[in-house]
């Protein structure tokens, strides 16, 4: 993440929002092209390049609070997995890349 691109962002989009979508696609890109299951150790990684980064120390500075601002933001996911564990069937476009990335949160068999 460059400082330049913190600075173009901020024009218009809040801090918070900003920092989540740093952490978020560094959690993505560890899933596509790593071990999934050491998402959280990436996740943590993440935070704290963040967390030092000029204009992104404010929050989510802890994997709590990157959990509570991500449901927040990213609430569909929470209803979607809502349905599967009521045996629902569910049908959401998104778009394609996001498919693929939500996949391990909604596949019924690793629900929470």
């Amino acid at each position: 993440m460059a400082k330049e691109e913190t600075a173009f962002l901020s024009k218009t989009y809040a801090r918070e929002q900003i920092k989540m979508f740093f952490l978020v696609r560094g959690v993505a890109q560890q899933i596509q092209n790593h071990d999934p299951n050491k998402v959280d150790d990436e996740l943590t990684r993440v935070l704290g390049i963040n967390n030092e980064a000029p204009g992104l120390t404010g929050p989510p500075r802890t994997t709590a609070e990157f959990a509570q601002i991500y449901r927040q933001y990213f609430c569909m996911v929470a209803m979607l997995q809502r349905h599967l564990r009521e045996g629902e069937h569910v049908f959401a476009v998104v778009g394609g890349t996001h498919v693929v990335m939500q996949e391990p949160a909604l596949n019924p068999a690793t629900l929470p």
